[in-house]
C-alpha cells in the first residue's frame, strides 16, 4: 500500500543520501554522496524538488545518528562529524513550507519492512542494519519502539569489550567497532592490512590470516550483540539489512550460530532469521509511512 499523498522521503546515511518522491504512483529515487554539511544538503533537496512534476505534501527524514524526533533536532552521527546540533525540522519547514517528520534511519527501515517488507504481519520484530555503522529497529506488540527521546536501540553502541578497539563515538569496544563496515576496515588496517572497504577483508578472509581473524572477531561480536538484543526484546523474527547483510554466509550465519550459543535455553531455536526485503529503499519507505502516520495522528485522522 503506497502513501496516499506525494511524500518527499529522505534517507540520510553515513555514506549515501537517497531522496525519493513517494505516492500513489510509487517512487522515483535518486542517490547522492552524503553531504558533509547541512547547507549542502538543503541545496541538494532543493535541486531534487525542482525537477519533480508532482508536489510533495510532507517530508519524511531518516537519519543515521542520534536525534530528537519531537524537537526535530539532529544531535550526532559517528560517521558525519559536520552534523551536530542541527535544527533540521525548522530548517526544512522554513525552506520548503512543508510539515517535516524525522526518525533514526534504522528505526524507520524497520518500520518500512513492517509495513510492506519482510516484517509484515509480525508484531515482534527486530531489524539490524549493517552498513557503514550498525543500527537497529524493533516493532514491539505491533508498534515501533522509539524510546523516551527517540533514541531507542542504538545497537551499534552496545559494549562488547571493555578495552577496545575505538568506536567512532569515542568509546571503546562497541559492537560497531567490530562488525560495521567502518569498524572492520579500521581493525584490519590497525592489524596491518592495506584495505579501504570491508568487502576487501571478506574477500581475503580465507587466504590471509589477519583478514580471517578480523572477520572472526566481527562474527563473534555480532553474535554476542544479537544475544543481548534477543534477551531484551524477545522478538519472533530478526531481519538483516544494509550492505553487509549481503555477507550472509561469511558474517550473518556464523554470528547467529554464536548468538544461539549465548542465548538462555528458552530462547534457543525459536527465532526466524531472514534478509530484509526492501533493500536500500527500506528507510525511504519507512520515513514516508512514518511521516504520513504522524501527520494523520496530529490531524486526528484514524488509519
Amino acid at each position: 500500500m503506497y502513501p496516499l499523498s506525494p511524500i518527499l522521503s529522505i534517507d540520510l546515511g553515513g555514506t549515501h543520501c537517497r531522496i525519493a518522491l513517494l505516492g500513489p504512483k510509487g517512487l522515483s529515487v535518486e542517490r547522492f554522496a552524503t553531504p558533509l554539511h547541512p547547507r549542502a544538503f538543503y541545496e541538494l533537496v532543493d535541486g531534487y524538488l525542482k525537477k519533480q512534476a508532482q508536489k510533495a505534501q510532507l517530508i519524511g527524514l531518516a537519519f543515521a545518528g542520534t536525534l530528537d524526533p519531537a524537537q526535530g533536532i539532529i544531535y550526532h552521527s559517528a560517521n558525519l562529524p559536520g552534523w551536530a546540533r542541527v535544527p533540521i525540522r525548522q530548517e526544512l519547514e522554513e525552506r520548503f513550507n512543508l510539515p517535516v517528520f524525522l526518525g533514526n534511519d534504522a528505526n524507520l527501515a524497520c518500520y518500512g519492512e513492517a509495513r510492506m517488507g519482510g516484517g509484515q504481519g509480525v508484531k515482534n520484530c527486530l531489524m539490524l542494519t549493517l552498513g557503514t555503522g550498525i543500527g537497529a529497529g524493533a516493532m514491539v506488540a505491533g508498534k515501533l519502539l522509539v524510546g523516551a527521546q527517540g533514541l531507542a536501540l542504538e545497537a551499534g553502541h552496545l559494549p562488547i569489550n571493555f578495552t577496545g578497539p575505538p568506536c567512532g563515538c569515542g568509546q571503546l569496544g562497541h559492537l560497531e567497532a567490530y562488525a560495521s563496515g567502518s569498524g572492520i576496515v579500521a581493525v584490519a588496517r590497525a592489524m596491518g592490512l592495506k584495505v579501504t572497504q570491508a568487502e576487501e577483508v571478506f574477500a581475503l578472509r580465507e587466504s590471509n590470516q589477519v583478514a580471517g581473524e578480523v572477520i572472526s572477531q566481527a562474527q563473534f561480536a555480532l553474535g554476542r550483540g544479537l544475544a543481548g538484543l534477543v534477551h531484551l526484546l524477545d522478538p519472533e523474527l530478526i531481519l538483516f539489512g544494509g550492505g553487509l547483510s549481503k555477507q550472509w554466509d561469511a558474517l550473518i550465519q556464523p554470528a547467529c550460530q554464536q548468538m544461539e550459543k549465548e542465548l538462555l535455553p528458552p530462547f534457543r531455536g525459536k527465532l526466524k532469521l531472514r534478509p530484509a526485503q526492501l533493500g536500500e529503499e527500506a528507510g525511504l519507505w519507512g520515513a514516508a509511512f512514518f511521516a504520513e502516520d504522524q501527520w494523520k495522528q496530529k490531524q486526528g485522522i484514524k488509519n
